[in-house]
This record gives structure tokens, sequence and C-alpha cells, in this order.
């Protein structure tokens, strides 16, 4: 089922902040999995922000995407350190 399906009413403004914030929560995921994990934590971070006062529960869907991104970002530094490690 896509996101838009999930907004029972098209005058329900959270309905349409809970669908937009799963947009934005899947796209900084997979810009982290693309190789951009930073770019797309900045990102989340910025949407948390926006959100985290009158929209609490969806400031911490974006939260959930900041953590992914924090251990995505991890796994591509040990990587990358272990492939330095390997070339000196």
């Amino acid at each position: 089922m896509s996101p838009m399906a999930e907004v029972t009413s098209p005058d329900s403004e959270a309905s349409l902040i809970d669908a937009l914030t799963r947009v934005l929560a899947r796209a900084c995921r997979q810009l982290g999995n693309a190789g951009h994990p930073s770019d797309a934590a900045h990102l989340a971070a910025e949407g948390w922000s926006l959100l985290r006062h009158r929209f609490p529960d969806d400031a911490e869907r974006l939260n959930g995407a900041l953590h992914y991104l924090s251990r995505v970002e991890q796994k591509l530094e040990a990587i990358e350190r272990q492939s330095s490690s390997k070339t000196s």
C-alpha cells in the first residue's frame, strides 16, 4: 500500500504530515544506503526539527531514520578503514 493510501481525508493535516514524513524517512534511508548517509542525516534532522513540537510522533519516525543512518555511516567507515589498512 502506498503512503498516500493511508491518508483518510485530503483535508487532514495530520494524515498528510504522517504520509510526507514516511516518504521523507524512506528517501533518507535510500540516500544513506546509496552511500550518502551524512547528507541523508542532515535532511532527516532538518525534518525532525520542523516536526518536533507540533507532530512529535512524526518527528520520532525521523529520529528512527537518524539512528539507522548512524549505523549505515559506521558501517561505511569500517569498510573504508578496512580498505585503507589493506592498501597500507
